[in-house]
């Protein structure tokens, strides 16, 4: 699996129905960049059974695909009746969203669990860098309040108390997206595909792609070889773990190397938790204490 203008639209949305003949064409948006002639040698672990392999219906029910105005398609996720979150890159330079929610597969436009939003209304971190993705997060105001079911159901963000919790941690979290598995995929992505990852601390992922391109705010995951890990058609979806039996979610896919969706090299995420105020000041849940 696998520019600087704040979007605050006025909000404008109705339900929508897409035949199948009109099925979007996509365009991939991919800042995925080079890293040439940087060390890669630094063992960043792998998960011993990635499991890619195709959700399994309601598994993610949090999960939502996003197309925009001029082809793009990203994913995002579900964090309250109203709000999405996605990748900062998802968001700014487009002025219309539509919002897929309650399928595993985009292409089935007539079953009856999924329902697709439209939305001119988006907000974009305005402190959002293009060259950098410093602070690469946004939200996408949906018009009408979600009814949660089986197949839909928002993520719970980190509590406050959970900021430190999984760094340094032997966790296995779950990524998700409707992303082509290879650069050398042509047709769209249907299926949405689920695989677990491995935390790599951010000082590995320093020595590889260097200072100024990894924060505070940034996750980094390894994936098991020769399983894919998060690649274009992936940007802005979720990073979720599972704790104590609730489903929280600690980020949201951002870039990774160009060189190969199967890359041994981290792919780079934006955390949630340092984002929280953020979010709730902007139309999305209130911090958890």
């Amino acid at each position: 699996m696998k520019l600087l203008f704040l979007l605050i639209g006025v909000a404008f949305a109705a339900a929508v129905n897409i035949e199948q003949s009109t099925f979007p064409q996509i365009k991939w948006i991919d800042p995925n960049r080079y890293y040439e002639g940087r060390g890669n040698s630094v063992h960043l672990g792998r998960v011993e059974d990635s499991g890619e392999r195709p959700a399994l219906d309601g598994e993610v029910a949090y999960q939502v695909g996003i197309f925009a105005d001029r082809g793009v398609f990203c994913g995002g996720a579900l964090i309250s009746e109203r709000a999405v979150l996605t990748a900062a890159h998802c968001i700014d330079g487009r002025h219309i969203w539509e919002i897929y929610l309650g399928t595993n597969d985009l292409s089935l436009a007539t079953e009856n669990s999924m329902r697709v939003l439209v939305s001119m209304h988006a907000v974009l971190h305005e402190d959002y860098d293009v060259l950098t993705n410093a602070n690469a997060v946004g939200l996408i105001i949906l018009p009408d309040a979600v009814t949660f079911a089986d197949k839909v159901s928002p993520v719970l963000l980190p509590k406050v108390t959970q900021q430190d919790k999984w760094e340094n941690k032997d966790i296995e979290p779950i990524v998700s997206g409707w992303g082509i598995t290879s650069r050398s995929e042509l047709a769209n992505p249907t299926v949405l595909n689920v695989t677990k990852a491995l935390l790599v601390s951010n000082s590995a992922c320093e020595e590889i792609y260097g200072s100024d391109a990894i924060f505070s705010s940034t996750i980094c995951l390894g994936i098991q070889t020769p399983n894919p890990g998060p690649c274009p058609g992936d940007a802005g979806g979720p990073i979720v773990i599972d704790d104590n039996g609730e489903k929280v979610l600690i980020g949201i896919v951002s870039w990774g190397p160009r060189q190969e969706c199967r890359s041994t090299m981290p792919q780079i995420a934006t955390s949630t938790t340092s984002y929280l105020k953020w979010i709730a000041d902007h139309g999305g849940p209130n911090v958890r204490p």
